[in-house]
């Protein structure tokens, strides 16, 4: 490996010859452009592929590594064990688990302090946040941070893809560190001039992005157009984003197949506004220049290199090993722990040896003891087994021990009891998970970083692509939709974007719950919905709600509930009747249960209805009304003046008015029903001929409506 200084000269891109990047212009001859990438390609490639970076090597080690594929067990002996104590992948996930626990909310700064700034700054963060929810974006950075852990480079790319939804919409999506290749003079934290992106499609949509070069593409490819076999067939091309300077930093964009050294297309970087003024194009942008919408994961690197020179898991690889070896070790020892038995092969045969050695009681081997003076015991020995050293053990352990320092996993971080304590307190248990924390706050700090620059590179693409006016539903913590309308005129493009503290980290219910509880206590230090939010309870809106109610008037609330009950036996014996079946016979029906029949007799939904369905309507609640009424009048009539249960009268008609008729009877006053064609005028008769529905007189008898 070169020292310190010619490592330095090689990153440096004052040290690297820049004619063919001074080249790299959209203005360049297609086929001068296309060499000068290939070439680069190449050239980039390998130099990540040496040391200390061995990319191609570490993606195949450490890939296997992680998913437990540690072993060459063609190395193995017959009797030895292949143990694996898969602690890498154990840490990574505890790891991911915590630094990607919730979704990265943003924080957006106003450029000014009006009212207007700051609405359409609560406004971006809704929309931004609601976007990335919308997309996923919290599974893919999962994945970048684990491509971090694993394999020293963990990468996210926006995209704009025009068939998605119907107008297109912006995509994020995490790439394959190995399908990414950067410059190799890119310095650390910065912009590279270039970046390629491998890419893999068929024939068919080959041709689809590319249609101008249709003809070129099935002749080199020799395809014959229509065959589908031929048209599914992947084709391997790439993508470049590159800088270079004229006057300004400009950004272009082109594919090629680097095997037909031709270009498949070129333009300059989409994810830019242009104007004919380069001032006025800093301002109308979200971003001060175009942006290759790739962010970059960085985690244990020392600032000389855009890519980490190494990872987690290739620091913890050799304590692996360790550990996988005492483990195999303390396997085999445990087989060879019981005592071994020598016989003498002139007293008895191999076959009388094996039986006399197995473990199941009733075995028993015949033995002639003649040939041994009559006894036994000199016809075998019993060899006591050998115990395993203390520091086998001991360095097992020790090598697990080392691997969660190294990844800075310690057993609390995984939701582990501490080693020899015994039921901590709960302030306890939350000191030390706090401890443990700490040891990630430098990746939680990657990945708000990288949510931060997403974001920034988001609203730079919303500007770009969506319409002047753009439109999102968003769903509040308390369930609540909101449509949120932003105009591109009203945009501040000056705001500046970071993510809010902790927001990343998975909420810790049980601490969250305690403080709850604490604060409950106290009188006047919390209120019924803050409770119930921070306790977790489901719909804590309605549940404050009824407790206020309860609070205010009992009885009143009691009354309410008892009245839905019946406002859904209600509705169900409706929704029965209109699909043609018989609802279930009652003892009683109360007073809410008839008000919502005479509420509903009112609305269009029961006047839009056949006049067969009405007619059953009617005719079930006339049935109901009598045992209504019948009701009411055993229970006027059934105590006499002692209290003293008496015979039931014979149930009459009381004479008494029923809204929208002149005479009625008990039972249609209580359920709304009109009387029956005998006792109602020709008038009303006639009218209600072909099923229409006699008019209301008087609404306001309703008092509860479906």
């Amino acid at each position: 490996m070169a020292n310190d200084s010619e490592f330095i000269a090689q990153l440096d891109p004052q040290a690297q010859t820049d004619e063919a990047v001074s080249l790299f212009d959209l203005e360049v001859a297609d086929d001068k452009l296309v060499k000068m990438l290939v070439n680069e390609l190449d050239q980039d490639i390998s130099f990540w592929n040496q040391k200390p970076w061995l990319l191609k090597e570490t993606d195949e080690q450490n890939i296997k590594y992680y998913l437990g594929d540690q072993l060459d067990r063609n190395q193995f002996l017959p009797h030895q064990a292949p143990y694996i104590d898969n602690r890498l992948f154990t840490s990574t996930r505890a790891i991911l688990a915590y630094v990607t626990g919730q979704l990265a909310k943003p924080s957006v700064l106003p450029s000014k302090t009006d009212d207007k700034y700051q609405r359409v700054a609560r406004q971006l963060e809704e929309i931004l946040y609601q976007h990335a929810k919308d997309h996923d974006v919290n599974e893919q950075l999962k994945l970048a941070v684990k491509n971090l852990l694993v394999r020293k480079r963990g990468y996210l790319k926006l995209r704009f893809d025009e068939y998605y939804g119907p107008f297109g919409d912006i995509c994020t999506e995490n790439i394959d560190p190995s399908d990414v290749v950067i410059s190799r003079d890119a310095p650390f934290g910065q912009d590279p001039d270039r970046i390629y992106f491998r890419q893999k499609c068929n024939v068919e949509k080959l041709i689809a992005k590319f249609p101008d070069k249709e003809k070129q593409i099935l002749e080199f490819f020799r395809i014959v157009r229509g065959t589908q076999a031929q048209m599914s067939r992947i084709i391997t091309y790439w993508e470049c984003w590159f800088s270079y300077w004229d006057k300004t930093k400009k950004q272009g964009t082109s594919w090629f197949l680097p095997n037909a050294d031709w270009l498949l297309g070129k333009m300059p970087n989409p994810n830019w506004i242009y104007l004919p003024d380069p001032q006025a194009e800093r301002i109308v942008n979200m971003t001060f220049e175009p942006i290759k919408a790739l962010i970059a994961l960085n985690y244990v690197n020392t600032g000389r290199s855009y890519i980490d020179e190494t990872c987690l898991v290739d620091q913890a690889l050799p304590l692996q090993d360790i550990l996988n070896k005492r483990g195999r070790q303390i396997v085999e020892n445990a087989d060879y722990a019981n005592p071994r038995v020598m016989m003498d092969k002139r007293v008895m045969s191999e076959t009388d040896a094996k039986k006399f050695v197995n473990k199941h009681p009733k075995t028993i081997a015949m033995v002639d003891t003649t040939q041994t003076g009559n006894d036994i015991q000199k016809a075998s020995l019993v060899i006591p087994g050998q115990a395993l050293p203390d520091f086998v053990l001991s360095d097992k352990f020790d090598a697990r021990n080392e691997i969660d320092v190294m990844m800075g996993t310690p057993n609390v971080f995984r939701g582990e009891q501490p080693t020899g304590r015994r039921n901590p307190t709960l302030g306890q248990d939350l000191l030390i998970k706090n401890q443990a924390g700490a040891l990630q706050d430098d990746l939680v700090r990657v990945v708000d970083n990288a949510m931060s620059q997403y974001y920034t590179y988001l609203l730079q693409m919303m500007k770009t692509y969506l319409p002047d006016d753009y439109w999102l539903m968003t769903k509040g913590s308390k369930g609540e939709y909101t449509k949120i309308v932003l105009s591109s005129e009203e945009l501040d493009t000056n705001v500046r974007i970071s993510i809010q503290t902790d927001s990343t980290l998975p909420l810790d219910k049980q601490s969250l719950r305690a403080t709850a509880l604490q604060l409950a206590q106290i009188p006047g230090r919390i209120d019924d919905l803050s409770l119930f939010e921070m306790l977790g309870i489901p719909d804590p809106e309605k549940l404050a709600e009824r407790v206020q109610r309860y609070n205010l008037d009992r009885l009143t609330y009691m009354e309410s509930i008892e009245q839905k009950l019946w406002n859904a036996e209600a509705e169900s014996d409706i929704t029965l009747l209109i699909a043609g079946r018989q609802p279930e016979d009652r003892d009683n029906y109360s007073k809410d249960y008839l008000n919502y029949w005479n509420a509903f007799r009112t609305t269009n939904r029961f006047m839009k209805l056949p006049a067969q369905i009405q007619q059953e309507l009617d005719s079930f609640l006339q049935q109901v009304a009598n045992k209504a009424a019948l009701s009411e009048g055993l229970q006027d009539s059934m105590l006499g003046p002692a209290g003293m249960l008496q015979h039931p009268p014979a149930p009459k008609a009381p004479d008494v008015r029923v809204f929208g008729q002149l005479d009625s009877d008990r039972a249609a006053q209580l359920l709304g029903m009109p009387p029956t064609s005998a006792s109602r005028p020709a008038e009303a008769q006639s009218g209600a001929q072909g099923g229409s529905n006699p008019r209301i007189k008087n609404p306001t008898q309703f008092t509860q409506g479906p």
